[in-house]
């Protein structure tokens, strides 16, 4: 990296390497920013999909649990109710 001893050597071309640092340091930082707004938007769609998920098995069971209200005898149903509320 001493460019008065070679600096970085591209077959006949060289390179500054203060100008090789801006480049890269160019590229990097946006494929980063690309990466992480990738990573939020990724993250974003799982909760989204998780959040609809979950809702329909909370839908799911408490139809389930109305469903077989009926068919209980009083004492399981009142238990099943009062852990509805708690």
């Amino acid at each position: 990296m001493k460019e008065d001893l070679c600096g970085i050597v591209y077959s006949l071309i060289s390179v500054s390497r203060s100008v090789f640092q801006q480049q890269w340091d160019y590229w990097f930082n946006l494929k980063k920013q690309s990466l992480e707004d990738d990573l939020e938007a990724w993250q974003l769609q799982q909760k989204n999909a998780f959040e609809t998920w979950q809702a329909i098995q909370i839908q799911e069971y408490l139809t389930w649990i109305e469903s077989i209200k009926d068919i209980l005898d009083e004492n399981v149903a009142a238990r099943i109710a009062s852990l509805e509320q708690g």
